[in-house]
């Protein structure tokens, strides 16, 4: 989860230092932090990739830790982690979502890449908390 996590942060900062503050609200033909080149482009969409893989990776082996047998249990909790992971039950990603495409044209760059940053960290610590307290308490 570490990984994903500097990974995350890692892949916010070359996107805040390579796109302009106003591209989001505005076209723009101005010069952020650095040059955009493609190789920047593409190792930030690689490192973006990582975190989603990580991510998911690490959920799915938290759900097999939670329920280690191969009973119905398990099966249900990865058909609701799918199931709210594409937001069919309007609650947290739907909501994010559409909360996210509601600023994201309001916003400048900056701010979005803020929000990104606090709601990744927010995430790996309760994640992070969670699987402390899942290794603590004895599986049933």
């Amino acid at each position: 989860m570490c990984i994903g996590f500097a990974a995350a942060l890692i892949g916010q900062l070359m996107a805040f230092l390579m796109i302009p503050a106003g591209a989001p609200i505005e076209n723009t033909s101005e010069i952020a932090f650095i040059q955009p080149t493609v190789y920047v482009a593409m190792t930030t969409a690689l490192l973006l990739g990582i975190v989603d893989s990580v991510w998911n990776t690490q959920i799915s082996a938290l759900i097999g830790r939670i329920y280690p047998d191969a009973s119905n249990n398990t099966a249900a909790a990865f058909a609701l982690f799918k199931f709210v992971q594409v937001g069919v039950l309007f609650l947290d990603v739907s909501v994010a979502s559409a909360i996210a495409f509601f600023y994201s044209s309001h916003l400048l760059l900056h701010w979005q890449v803020l929000i990104l940053a606090a709601t990744a960290t927010v995430g790996a610590f309760c994640f992070i908390g969670i699987e402390r307290r899942t290794r603590r308490t004895p599986v049933t």
